[in-house]
C-alpha cells in the first residue's frame, strides 16, 4: 500500500510542478496538499518504508514553501522548511528556502545559521547574494537601533520619559 501511496503522490506532485510552471500556483498548491494528503495517513509496516513516506512528504514541504514565499508568507516558508528539515537536517533547499524567508522576517541571526551550514554542505552552491542581501539588512538594522537610541537619548533630555 505505502509503495502505491508514494507514486500516487509523485505523479500528484509532479501535476503541481506543471501546474507552477505554468503559474497557477493554487492549482499546484492543491496538488502539492493532495500529493501530502495520499501519503500522511499511510502507516509504514517497516523503517524502510517509514523513510520513504518521511521522504515524499518532505518534497511536499518544499514545495509548498516555493508558494508561500512568492505569497510573501514568510512564516510559512520556515514551517514548511521546518518539517522537511525534521525528515532531512541538511537539506540544502530546506536551508536555503528557511535562510531566505528568515532575511525577509528580519531574523538574521538565524539566517546566516543556515545559509552557513549551506555553505558547508556543499560549497559549490553560490549563496553570495543572499548573503549580501543579509549584509543590507544587518546594516539596516543596525541603523534603526542607533536611530532609536538618539531619539530616547532626545526624550529623556526633553522631558524625562523613556520610550
Amino acid at each position: 500500500m505505502a509503495s502505491a501511496s508514494v507514486q500516487q503522490s509523485k505523479t500528484l506532485r509532479d501535476q503541481g510542478n506543471e501546474l507552477f510552471k505554468a503559474n497557477d500556483e493554487n492549482g499546484a498548491m492543491d496538488k502539492y496538499n493532495e500529493a501530502f494528503d495520499c501519503v500522511a495517513k499511510v502507516v509504514p509496516s517497516n523503517e524502510e518504508e517509514k523513510k520513504i513516506l518521511e521522504q515524499a512528504k518532505m518534497f511536499c514541504y518544499l514545495n509548498r514553501a516555493v508558494i508561500h514565499r512568492r505569497h510573501g508568507e514568510f512564516e510559512k516558508v520556515v514551517n514548511e522548511c521546518n518539517l522537511a528539515l525534521e525528515v532531512e537536517n541538511l537539506n540544502v533547499k530546506g536551508l536555503l528556502r528557511r535562510g531566505d524567508a528568515y532575511i525577509q522576517l528580519g531574523k538574521l541571526e538565524e539566517a546566516k545559521n543556515d545559509l552557513n551550514k549551506v555553505k558547508e554542505i556543499d560549497p559549490q552552491i553560490k549563496v553570495d547574494k543572499l548573503f549580501e542581501l543579509l549584509a543590507r539588512k544587518e546594516k539596516s538594522k543596525s541603523k534603526q537601533t542607533q536611530e532609536k537610541q538618539l531619539y530616547q537619548a532626545m526624550m529623556q533630555e526633553i522631558g524625562g520619559v523613556a520610550v
